[in-house]
């Protein structure tokens, strides 16, 4: 599975073949490393360790949107730029 191709059958939102699938989709993007430091905060968040955060949980949500800004702005920053730079112009 790729995060490119949905999976052949329907995965219910809140299953449990949907959190296998998102564990997948990490699995394949992150080095092992990385995937660890992810699955164990997952962990700490599943069991109620708050990492001293607001307890409505509205600091963890915005820690969670800076970081997807990050990325945006990353992808961003690879992008090719336009080739119409190289076209030469020829007078007659």
């Amino acid at each position: 599975m790729t995060k490119d191709k949905p999976p052949t059958t329907e995965i219910v939102k809140g299953s449990k073949e949907h959190l296998g699938y998102i564990f997948s989709i990490l699995a394949e993007n992150l080095d092992k490393d990385e995937y660890a430091y992810v699955v164990a905060v997952m962990q700490m968040l599943f069991i109620g360790h708050d990492f001293y955060c607001s307890p409505d949980g509205f600091e963890l949500v915005n820690m969670s949107i800076r970081a997807k800004e990050f990325v945006k702005k990353k992808e961003t920053k690879n992008k090719i730029k336009s080739r119409q730079d190289n076209v030469i112009h020829i007078k007659p």
